[in-house]
């Protein structure tokens, strides 16, 4: 993370706004407070992606939660392309303001530049590509894929600067670590799998216990291995994938001033 935390220090006077990407489902915890230390009073846009896995009352909550600390923020869901360009004239006309102009014709001097960051599996080269419009960004499910410092022009508008280097969450307590691990922002195996399953069940049907949900899942599935006995771990493997990927429903897994 100080490797992430130093390409931002060093890029941070080159760009005009930063955009910091997190996930709608946990607004805090997808966040690294210590980027607010090194933002240097660089404007800072917070974009909520994912907005089609998080619940729609959560996502208005959340956004008027961040309005009312003056923050300015920014519902997305990469997956649905009829809202690119609102999203990109917004944050292009903000980024605007703070471009250096000419001093004879007031006007600025280049197209505003944009860094954006975020922690891992939060969207980001799915979101430059998003902006884009095309596949600009390498993508992929491991943590740190980006390798080097990429900037991309889009329509002579805008200029969209990926950093190279994983922005790490700070987990503040074991129930943030489980949050994380549940949509896939930090490894699994970091924490005992059937704590992330038994969180998840808690979510999906809290009055099933967790296992027999497990053992239900792998029957109706019919996840055999043998001597009619189910493959309970291939079942939370499958279960987690699934919740990730929003096939157990959408859920907001934290709220302004309360956790679920």
């Amino acid at each position: 993370m100080n490797k992430a935390l130093n390409n931002i220090k060093e890029m941070i006077n080159q760009v005009d706004s930063i955009i910091e990407l997190r996930d709608s489902r946990i607004p805090l915890t997808s966040g690294n407070p210590e980027l607010h230390d090194i933002l240097n009073n660089k404007p800072l846009i917070i974009v909520l992606n994912k907005s089609d896995l998080s619940t729609t009352e959560g996502n208005l909550e959340w956004k008027k939660w961040f309005e009312s600390k003056d923050q300015r923020v920014i519902l997305t869901n990469t997956k649905n392309n009829r809202r690119r360009k609102n999203d990109l004239n917004k944050i292009r006309d903000y980024s605007q303001q703070f471009v250096k102009k000419s001093r004879i014709t007031k006007k600025p001097l280049r197209i505003p530049r944009v860094l954006v960051v975020g922690i891992p599996n939060v969207g980001k080269s799915s979101f430059i590509n998003y902006l884009t419009g095309k596949r600009s960004a390498r993508i992929g499910a491991k943590p740190g894929l980006t390798r080097g410092k990429q900037m991309i022009t889009i329509s002579n508008k805008i200029q969209i600067v990926d950093t190279p280097g994983v922005l790490w969450p700070k987990i503040q307590s074991k129930s943030d670590g489980i949050k994380l691990a549940s949509i896939g922002s930090i490894k699994d195996s970091n924490f005992e799998l059937d704590e992330i399953i038994e969180y998840i069940v808690s979510l999906v049907d809290e009055e099933v216990f967790w296992y027999d949900y497990v053992e239900n899942y792998a029957k109706n599935r019919n996840f055999l291995i043998s001597d009619g006995k189910y493959d309970l771990e291939r079942a939370k493997h499958s279960i987690l994938i699934e919740f990730q990927e929003g096939k157990l429903g959408r859920f907001t897994l934290e709220r302004p001033n309360y956790e679920i």
